[in-house]
């Protein structure tokens, strides 16, 4: 990640996975040095071995990896990310064969990649294709660098209006046989920036795609569902489950405080699979929230199915922010801002954000604007409200 060299990395042609992995690690490292003057130190947080599983020839190795890092700007940011290891076995037993990860940046090329091969008929040599076709996806990203970051620059020169633009207005009246509750954004925010970079936070248990799953879980916070604890009692290892403070928030996820039929996530001890649609998908917490006249979150949608340069109203703490991946065609990833100054739209590049899969606190919100298209990228903006819980 310092220098974007990934020369002394063997490749097999085989493994098309590992390579798409070190070429995000070289346009992470371009994208760096173009935006935040490059990384002047880096350092290892976590290295949790999860799982290993031996085999005849080769040794799986599941592990969860978070690193922080600090730019020549003097800015902080991390990373995480669980990924899959194949070791080679014999006598050079740090032989990396393999490997493959559940971020979200890797994921979006891997949808980008099936798109593509889709409409390519009856090949023969489908893994050097694919292969290719990271090639070239890569080196678009990387050519287009320095022009994106001349776009954000200008960007910064214009005068944007602060006023409130292309909005989804949810006007239903409270209940009056409910509790009524505010939204606190920085308590929402808190959870959040706390909890970014924790792959499990003994509260809630992780989904198969996480990133909706953990917004919702920040959104949950801002409802007040963490009123009363300090969640900066949990920490990041195992031993952190038998903590007062997730105890108690565990047992009220259990207990759906703060939580209704349509929007509910699984608390960390649950036997059950992924949380009710509305709690983790990116299509359904928006469509859930910007039309909700019952209990549960209520939210005002901001710029839908818009570039995020036409983002009228100020980017604030406890909003979350949504990203669309044209290869799918689908809106495809939630963050949460964590910055506690308003910027607008013309000020993205001091915004910061948390999110899961991968796992960041402080994420540079030009970074992931420029995994979903630069210029072209899609963000609309989700801004939750007072409403009303049963309990």
């Amino acid at each position: 990640m310092e220098t974007g060299d990934i020369s002394n990395f063997k490749q097999s042609s085989s493994d098309s996975n590992t390579y798409i992995i070190l070429k995000d690690l070289e346009y992470k490292s371009n994208l760096y040095k173009i935006f935040h003057n490059g990384i002047k130190d880096i350092s290892v947080d976590q290295f949790i071995i999860k799982e290993v599983k031996e085999n005849t020839d080769d040794i799986d190795v599941i592990v969860y990896v978070n690193v922080s890092y600090v730019f020549n700007k003097n800015e902080n940011s991390s990373m995480g990310a669980l990924y899959k290891v194949k070791l080679k076995k014999g006598n050079d037993d740090s032989a990396v064969i393999g490997m493959d990860t559940t971020s979200i940046d890797i994921q979006i090329v891997k949808d980008t990649i099936k798109a593509k091969m889709s409409s390519i008929n009856n090949s023969i040599n489908g893994n050097l294709e694919e292969l290719k076709i990271v090639d070239d996806l890569y080196s678009k990203r990387n050519e287009k660098l320095p022009e994106e970051k001349q776009k954000a620059d200008n960007a910064a020169k214009l005068n944007t209006s602060l006023n409130i633009g292309n909005v989804v207005v949810n006007s239903s009246s409270l209940s009056t046989t409910s509790v009524n509750v505010s939204y606190t954004a920085s308590d929402s925010r808190y959870y959040g920036w706390w909890f970014g970079d924790h792959y499990e936070n003994y509260i809630f248990k992780r989904a198969s795609l996480d990133c909706t799953n953990f917004a919702s879980q920040c959104i949950w916070s801002g409802y007040g569902g963490c009123s009363g604890y300090d969640i900066s009692d949990i920490g990041y290892d195992s031993s952190y489950y038998n903590n007062s403070t997730a105890q108690a928030l565990r047992a009220r996820v259990a207990n759906n405080y703060r939580q209704t039929s349509q929007w509910y996530g699984r608390n960390y001890d649950s036997p059950y699979g992924d949380p009710i649609t509305n709690f983790c998908s990116v299509a359904n917490l928006w469509n859930y929230a910007t039309s909700n006249t019952g209990n549960g979150p209520k939210a005002d949608g901001y710029n839908n199915n818009s570039v995020y340069t036409d983002l009228s109203t100020p980017m604030k703490q406890g909003d979350i922010l949504q990203f669309y991946n044209p290869d799918t065609q689908t809106w495809y990833h939630s963050v949460i801002v964590v910055t506690t100054t308003d910027y607008t739209v013309s000020q993205y590049t001091n915004v910061r954000v948390a999110q899961h899969e991968s796992e960041y606190y402080w994420r540079p919100l030009d970074e992931l604007i420029q995994y979903f298209g630069g210029s072209t990228c899609k963000m609309r903006l989700l801004r939750p409200k007072s409403t009303t819980f049963a309990s």
